[in-house]
């Protein structure tokens, strides 16, 4: 047993990686979501999906063969396939089709298992589902791949390694690793570390091969979420460490402005399907596709809700995080390049999805589009533990990591109590989170504790808003 825990001594990143990713497999053999129905295919990801039943098995985006009556699956498909109507009615699928890219290869997979198998080849069957989960596992260990390498370049091992399973397993990635794997939060993040990565080798040696890698990856982390353009800012921001070097970014971007050239252009290439898909749909080459009933309230930012409200509060049902927003004061004097592009992700994420009409997010463990950014809050949190971890007096090396082991399993036993229904993916209100508060039964009367949102009144507050910008 001594030599077991000499080895994990060692080698701290290693066992950390393995541990992370243990636990997360772990999770998914024991919740199993695709054996349950379309609780993979679910949610926003009949959204994200729909695009490739639609195109490969079905050759036809305008949904036409929902309304015919010959088809067996016709009640199935109108259930998980979700689409908005464009201005002339035309069936519109509402997001973009980043998603649909990265699911592509897993749903290929699956398309050819379910025919050879016997199973109904219809894009909705077990084998989909499955294929979708596998996939999203696949991208989850590309991102704590290229996260665990970003972080080993500035921070000890042993400091790289606690903050890698403080970052999976202490937060709502791991649920989003698990349970609801195929939503769009966990394939950002991944992106976003491989970004981070291969922005830090363009930034030292601009070769054309590392140029057109980071065009194709900012473009996909686009197309994923387009609320995810903010990244772009870390082109000018990583590695700054005063105003003056603004400058010189500058006129290095402009010296390099071949290969800048290169990387919009290859960025441009993984938008060329969406944008032909909205001009065959709308004749548009950008469309808007949410529709006119949603927007942003920017000058009216619900920045307390989001980060502390009970209904959806961030730091509340994610307080690992509240580590990465005080580690911004250790990387601000340990790592000014680094602490920049932090202090911007976490004004700018906080700012933006706080000013989102529906700042909830609809349905959710905690405040889930802040998963996306989760390999950018990774930097400080590590920042913050390192701290901890160079003092001199022993018992703060032991408090930091006392802290991070009570949130871990405060977040486990969160995620726990949401899977339960203890947790309610919406209406959550004071009095609900302290009925339930370490408990894994109902309290007497808790659905009169819970308080849905006004999705109407917000509706209707969006059109006031545009109906007055349009006077």
């Amino acid at each position: 047993m001594k030599n077991y825990w000499q080895k994990i001594a060692q080698q701290p990143i290693r066992w950390a990686f393995y541990f992370v990713l243990m636990a997360v497999l772990v999770t998914n053999l024991l919740i199993h979501p695709w054996n349950r129905g379309d609780r993979v295919i679910a949610s926003d990801v009949k959204g994200y999906y729909a695009y490739l039943p639609a195109t490969f098995i079905y050759h036809d985006l305008t949904f036409a063969f929902l309304n015919d009556t010959s088809n067996p699956y016709r009640e199935i498909q109108k259930k998980d396939i979700w689409y908005n109507l464009s201005d002339d009615g035309t069936p519109i699928i509402q997001y973009t089709s980043g998603m649909a890219i990265l699911y592509s290869p897993f749903f290929f997979v699956a398309h050819l298992g379910a025919k050879i198998t016997g199973v109904p080849a219809h894009g909705y069957s077990m084998p989909y589902d499955i294929m979708l989960q596998v996939g999203a596992i696949l991208y989850f260990i590309m991102g704590l791949w290229f996260l665990r390498r970003v972080l080993s370049l500035y921070f000890s091992e042993k400091t790289t390694a606690i903050t890698l399973i403080a970052v999976t397993l202490g937060t709502n990635l791991l649920y989003y690793a698990s349970k609801e794997a195929a939503m769009s939060h966990l394939f950002s993040f991944s992106f976003i570390a491989l970004f981070i990565w291969l922005l830090l080798r363009w930034l030292d040696r601009p070769s054309w091969q590392n140029t057109i890698q980071l065009g194709l990856t900012t473009g996909i982390i686009i197309l994923i979420r387009p609320s995810n353009v903010m990244i772009i800012a870390l082109f000018g921001l990583m590695n700054i460490t005063r105003w003056s070097d603004l400058r010189e970014r500058v006129l290095f971007l402009f010296k390099k402005y071949r290969q800048v050239l290169i990387m919009i252009l290859a960025a441009f290439i993984v938008w060329i399907p969406q944008f032909l898909y909205w001009h065959a749909v709308t004749g548009q080459v950008f469309y808007n596709s949410y529709g006119g009933d949603v927007g942003f309230f920017w000058t009216d930012p619900e920045i307390f809700n989001i980060l502390f409200s009970y209904r959806k509060g961030w730091l509340l049902y994610t307080p690992m995080m509240i580590l990465a927003l005080i580690g911004l004061i250790p990387l601000y004097k340990k790592n000014r390049g680094l602490f920049w592009s932090s202090l911007f992700i976490s004004l700018a994420t906080i700012y933006i999805f706080s000013s989102w009409c529906f700042w909830w997010f609809g349905g959710s463990f905690g405040s889930r589009p802040f998963i996306d950014y989760y390999a950018v809050f990774a930097i400080p949190m590590a920042a913050c533990i390192e701290y901890n971890m160079k003092l001199r007096k022993k018992i703060w090396h032991r408090a930091i990591l006392v802290l991070v082991s009570i949130l871990l399993l405060f977040n486990i036993f969160q995620i726990i109590q949401y899977r339960r229904g203890l947790i309610h993916y919406v209406s959550m209100t004071k009095e609900a989170y302290w009925g339930v508060f370490l408990k894994l039964k109902h309290p007497p009367n808790y659905e009169s504790m819970l308080k849905y949102p006004d999705y109407e009144g917000v509706i209707s507050r969006v059109k006031e808003k545009k109906e007055k910008k349009n006077r």
